[in-house]
């Protein structure tokens, strides 16, 4: 959803065993999680999903052009599909856990878009 500011927010609906939550991320969130992840990438072990482009100064965005929206939103929701398959249980990488707000003792975590 887009705020009053116009700024983008992605909704996540975190379910953990029998729990469910929601995170409100912007993409600087997800860039953010991305450069702390490729800073360690060499003690997780796994390789480091692609974090889809950002738009030019916000345009593309704005305007949604050639589904730019739609396309970013697929591709945050493929990187965390790929990163909670590879870093199981998230727990296993700070970053990770603290950006889910995952907690401890959740064995089983998926999260939607």
């Amino acid at each position: 959803w887009r705020g009053d500011d116009g700024t983008m927010w992605y909704s996540i609906r975190m379910n953990c065993q029998d729990h469910i939550h929601y995170l409100h991320k912007r993409y600087s969130d997800f860039r953010e999680l991305h450069e702390r992840l490729r800073q360690r990438k060499d003690d997780l072990g796994v390789s480091l999903p692609d974090l889809p482009p950002p738009g030019f100064i916000g345009l593309r965005h704005w305007l949604d052009i050639g589904r730019f929206n739609v396309d970013r939103r697929r591709g945050l929701q493929r990187m965390l599909d790929d990163l909670l398959n590879d870093l199981r249980p998230p727990s296993k990488c700070p970053p990770l856990a603290a950006f889910l707000g995952y907690r401890p003792g959740c064995v089983t975590c998926a999260c939607r878009l």
